[in-house]
C-alpha cells in the first residue's frame, strides 16, 4: 500500500514541478500585467477620457487576434470576432463556440491566452526589424543551457529581458524616424497584451485540464520520462516568452510612469 501512494504522491510531485515549468512564470508575469494594465488605462482614461481608448486600439486589436488565432489552432468556430469597438468596458471580443470535454478544456487554454502569445511574437518582431539583424542572435543566446537550474534560469529572464529593454530603447535610437512609430506600437501592444478576468478564468479551466492530462502521463510506467524531457525540451521557448513578457512589464511600469507624471501635472493645473 506505502508503494502505492509512494508511485501515486511521486506522479502528483512531478505533475505539480512540471506545470510549474511550463506556466508559473507566465502566470504570475500575466496577472502582474493586469494589474498594471489597470493602472495605466485608469490613468490614461483619466487623462484624456475615451480618447485613450482609441489611442491604444492597436493593440486592443492585437489582443483580440490573439484570442481569435487560438480558436484557429483549436479548431474553435468563430461567431462574431469585434477587434475594435468601445463599448462601455469592453474595447472588443471574440465570440466562439463551447465543447464539452478535456480537450475542449485544453484547447480553452490556448484561446485564453492568446493575446498573450501573439503580442509576444508582434513586440518581438517589432524588435527584431527595428534594431537589425544581429538581434536574434543575441536575444537567443541569452537562453539557459540544457539542465542548469531554475536560479540560472531566473537570471537569464532577468537579464534577457533588460537587455532587451536598453537595447530596443537606447537613447542613440531615439533619433531615428521609426523610433516613434516603434514605441507607439510597443506601447499600444504592451499596455492590452495583459488577460481580463475572463480570460483569466478561462485559463484557469485550461490549466487544470492540462494538469489532468500530465498526471495521467506521468501515471503512466515510463511515460513520466517522455513527459520531463518533452518539458525539458520547451525550456529555450518559455525563456523568451518568460523574458518578453517581463520586458513588457517594465516597459508598462515606465508606461505607469510617464502616464501617472501627465496625469498628476493635469490634475494640478485643473485645481
Amino acid at each position: 500500500m506505502g508503494g502505492v501512494m509512494g508511485y501515486l504522491w511521486g506522479a502528483v510531485a512531478r505533475t505539480a514541478a512540471e506545470g510549474w515549468a511550463l506556466f508559473g512564470g507566465v502566470f504570475v508575469l500575466a496577472v502582474a500585467l493586469w494589474f498594471v494594465s489597470q493602472r495605466l488605462r485608469g490613468y490614461g482614461s483619466g487623462l484624456l477620457g475615451r480618447k485613450y481608448y482609441w489611442l491604444v486600439a492597436p493593440g486592443v486589436a492585437c489582443h483580440e487576434t490573439g484570442h481569435a488565432l487560438g480558436c484557429l489552432l483549436t479548431g474553435t468556430k468563430i461567431y462574431e470576432f469585434v477587434p475594435f469597438r468601445p463599448e462601455g468596458n469592453t474595447l472588443g471580443y471574440v465570440s466562439h463556440e463551447t465543447k464539452p470535454g478535456l480537450g475542449w478544456q485544453i484547447g480553452q487554454f490556448f484561446i485564453a491566452t492568446g493575446p498573450v502569445w501573439f503580442g509576444c511574437a508582434v513586440i518581438l518582431l517589432a524588435a527584431h526589424l527595428f534594431t537589425g539583424e544581429e538581434f536574434w542572435g543575441t536575444f537567443g543566446a541569452l537562453a539557459p543551457r540544457p539542465g542548469e537550474g531554475v536560479w540560472v534560469h531566473l537570471k537569464g529572464v532577468w537579464y534577457g529581458a533588460v537587455w532587451m529593454l536598453q537595447t530596443v530603447f537606447a537613447p542613440w535610437r531615439w533619433g531615428t524616424p521609426l523610433f516613434p512609430v516603434f514605441a507607439y506600437l510597443v506601447f499600444c501592444v504592451a499596455s492590452e497584451i495583459t488577460l481580463s478576468p475572463p480570460d483569466l478564468a478561462g485559463m484557469w479551466k485550461g490549466l487544470a485540464a492540462i494538469a489532468a492530462g500530465l498526471l495521467l502521463l506521468n501515471l503512466v510506467p515510463g511515460v513520466s520520462g517522455w513527459v520531463a524531457r518533452g518539458v525539458e525540451a520547451l525550456r529555450p521557448g518559455l525563456f523568451a516568452a518568460q523574458t518578453l513578457l517581463f520586458f513588457v512589464l517594465l516597459a508598462d511600469l515606465a508606461f505607469l510612469a510617464a502616464v501617472w507624471l501627465a496625469w498628476k501635472l493635469l490634475s494640478r493645473r485643473r485645481r
